[in-house]
């Protein structure tokens, strides 16, 4: 094995830490492409970006194109294979987003206050739906992809 301060991130299947790798790899390469766009587009005077949307660039577009990947390869839900167990990794997830949701509600009141709370009260139920769908979907997604190789897989 490797010896790099990145395996204590990685899992230690050798199948998803090699494709993880690849898409953080991946990632770095879409990021100097898109950076080299930024500097092409600022050296011709055609825009000009804020340092505050660089730095946004910079972190953001990395962390998605590696999260989107990873969800859309298929490989989270190894064990999904009859429909049974699709059923009850659905329900868990149900669950887990409910959790999370709580989870994240509660942490907002403790960081934000109860006063900003009553202020806003749409803003974060809207805030709160907002991040549930995401968490959802992007968990729902990669468990159907995997269902779906999985099947593939034994046939």
């Amino acid at each position: 094995m490797i010896t790099s301060w990145l395996t204590f991130f990685l899992p230690k299947d050798e199948y998803k830490r090699l494709k993880i790798v690849y898409f953080m790899a991946e990632a770095a390469v879409t990021s100097m492409i898109l950076f080299g766009a930024i500097a092409f587009i600022e050296l011709l005077s055609i825009w000009h970006f804020d340092a505050n949307i660089l730095w946004g660039l910079g972190f953001c577009t990395p962390l998605l194109y590696i999260a989107t990947r990873y969800m859309l390869s298929g490989m989270e839900y190894e064990n999904v294979v009859t429909a049974r167990q699709f059923q009850r990794e659905r329900k868990a997830l149900i669950y887990q987003t409910f959790i999370f949701v709580v989870i994240f509600f509660i942490l907002y009141i403790l960081f934000m206050g109860v006063s900003t709370l009553k202020k806003q009260l749409a803003d974060v139920i809207g805030l709160l739906i907002t991040v549930g769908l995401v968490a959802f979907l992007s968990n729902y997604i990669s468990l159907k992809r995997s269902y779906k190789k999985n099947k593939d897989l034994l046939d």
